[in-house]
């Protein structure tokens, strides 16, 4: 009987993961004294080792405090979403040489002047 566990600590240069902007832009209300601005980014996965992975990810977004600003999520390619922390998890099995893009989409409606900090 043969038993392994194989354990990465640190950085795994086989993995590649990008985050980029896709979306960014703003509409204001009709008669009313509010901004809509939607913000969108693109997560890509890639698995450059020859092995299979399961990989867990991880992605915040803001959340309001605030009663005259709210934010609606658009788009979150089927995460788990922890609304209290703001917090969209994704657990993926990705293939060897293969990659996974994660879609991610928010709008937020604020009075006009607000702008939303990256």
């Amino acid at each position: 009987v043969k038993d392994t566990l194989d354990i990465v600590l640190g950085v795994d240069k086989n993995i590649s993961i990008t985050r980029e902007i896709t979306e960014e832009m703003s509409e204001d209300k009709f008669l009313s004294s509010s901004k809509i601005q939607y913000k969108g980014y693109k997560i890509k996965v890639r698995n450059n080792s020859k092995e299979k992975i399961n990989i867990k990810i991880l992605e915040n977004y803001p959340i309001s405090t605030s009663h005259n600003i709210s934010i609606n999520l658009v788009e979150i390619s089927n995460a788990e979403n922890d609304k209290d922390a703001g917090l969209l998890t994704w657990n993926k099995n990705i293939e060897p040489n293969k990659s996974e893009d994660i879609k991610i989409i928010y709008k937020v409606d604020a009075p006009e002047g607000f702008r939303l900090k990256q």
